[in-house]
């Protein structure tokens, strides 16, 4: 018996993807404390389960009179399931890293460059199963498969996705 993985087809791959976003902070009872910003771009959008994860992520706090605090890159896992008309949808952290942020009215932009392991993500999954009533050990390569990150899935009624957010 042979171990065969068997991935769907990969989606277009991009490159150095960017994304900006600004936002007005507003504490207490809706005052305005200036707007915070923050731009973000990723080496790429597909990766393999031994690969590293790489993010640039640029701060700028010059117009926001609060702190921001840090900033985290962190791997989400999301599984959905849709039977006969009932939803279950369930986000998981996998892994994550964090850096400090920068301090309220920062004159200049500040870069922060973040990274994830993904080799570092593994599953607990059992040695042995139970086939006919006697226990039976799983084999090294089915359990190398089954301990690391599972491929994307999208299906009809099961879906596993993968986001890095920031």
């Amino acid at each position: 018996k042979q171990v065969v993985m068997i991935r769907e087809m990969i989606p277009q791959g991009l490159a150095n993807i960017s994304s900006t976003s600004e936002h007005d902070v507003m504490t207490g009872c809706c005052q305005s404390q200036g707007i915070s910003g923050i731009n973000s771009t990723f080496e790429r959008n597909i990766f393999e389960p031994h690969e590293v994860c790489r993010a640039s992520v640029t701060l700028d706090n010059s117009r926001c009179n609060v702190a921001m605090t840090g900033v985290s890159l962190v791997v989400e896992q999301v599984i959905s399931f849709n039977f006969h008309g009932h939803n279950y949808r369930n986000a998981i952290n996998l892994a994550d890293r964090h850096e400090a942020g920068v301090g309220a009215r920062h004159g200049t932009k500040e870069t922060r460059h973040l990274e994830v392991d993904l080799k570092a993500i593994r599953y607990d999954c059992p040695t042995e199963r139970k086939k006919k009533g006697v226990q039976k050990a799983f084999s090294q390569e089915d359990i190398y498969m089954m301990k690391q990150l599972q491929p994307a899935c999208h299906a009809k009624h099961v879906t596993n996705e993968y986001f890095l957010v920031i």
